[in-house]
């Protein structure tokens, strides 16, 4: 399957710097003679749990702490929680510039498993 991204031609120019430096790591470590679909694997992984924000790797530890019967769902990937995380923060802001509760929040606080003081800039 090709390989498909749907990002602009000319990203932020951070962005873009971080991206070919992780891209340029990752080509010059394939360069490593007698690599197995593991050592890719693991390498992606380690990758990954570095560069995911601090908040998704607590809504995870949260996630595993909790017995199943009580979990609110599977557990998020990245991909999933991500979107989820971003609209709680930007209703949370709105909330508070009019002092008004939205009523969705709540839903999205469980999901993600956040206390509502961390959804606030009190």
């Amino acid at each position: 399957m090709p390989y498909s991204d749907d990002s602009p031609d000319r990203p932020d120019p951070t962005l873009a710097a971080a991206r070919i430096g992780e891209l340029t790591r990752l080509a010059l470590w394939l360069e490593q003679p007698d690599l197995t679909l593991d050592d890719v694997r693991y390498y992606v992984a380690d990758r990954l749990e570095r560069l995911y924000p601090l908040d998704y790797h607590v809504y995870r530890q949260r996630w595993q702490a909790l017995d199943a019967d009580i979990r609110p769902g599977p557990l998020l990937d990245f991909l999933d929680w991500w979107p989820l995380a971003q609209e709680l923060a930007e209703r949370a802001t709105v909330a508070a510039m009019l002092g008004e509760e939205d009523k969705r929040m709540d839903a999205l606080r469980q999901v993600l498993l956040a206390e509502e003081e961390a959804t606030h800039d009190d």
